[in-house]
């Protein structure tokens, strides 16, 4: 499966989401033994190549079976897959959370939801709100403490 815009570290999203001219990010956090992940990859190969969706739509892939990949999903609490994160500009043109869809759907229902969430969002911006909870930001290596696997029971005994 060839990756749309692929993410392999904490560092490199955070660039992409300061770096990126489109108004709207959807980050698709995935992995090659996942069947649905299978499933939802062609609409987004659909999406990132469509003239009207490339102007407004920059699509991102995390493999969440790279190491330097587990922080970020600790982060964003990915804990099934596919999660597709939808970023949105908020009045000051700074990217943050605005939903999330986890699991797959078939092209019109997902494509539906995405349609949904954009308009959505800029009705939202055009009468100046912009109530969704604001990504904040987490040191790295702080990031790195909550993907230790280990319960606290495993970690007493």
């Amino acid at each position: 499966m060839l990756e749309i815009n692929p993410i392999i570290s904490v560092e490199a999203f955070e660039s992409a989401l300061n770096n990126v001219t489109e108004p709207f990010i959807l980050v698709d956090f995935w992995a090659d033994w996942c069947g649905p992940c299978r499933l939802i990859h062609p609409v987004l190969e659909k999406l990132n190549v469509e003239p009207e969706m490339k102007v407004k739509l920059k699509i991102l892939q995390v493999n969440i079976d790279e190491e330097l990949n587990m922080a970020l999903s600790a982060k964003y609490q990915v804990m099934s897959i596919p999660n597709i994160l939808f970023f949105g500009n908020d009045l000051d043109g700074k990217k943050y959370l605005v939903n999330r869809k986890i699991g797959a759907a078939p092209e019109p229902v997902f494509r539906d939801w995405l349609t949904r969430e954009m308009a959505n969002h800029e009705q939202k911006l055009a009468k100046g709100e912009d109530k969704s909870e604001k990504v904040t930001e987490v040191p790295v290596a702080e990031m790195e403490q909550t993907t230790d696997t280990k319960s606290n029971s495993e970690k007493a005994a």
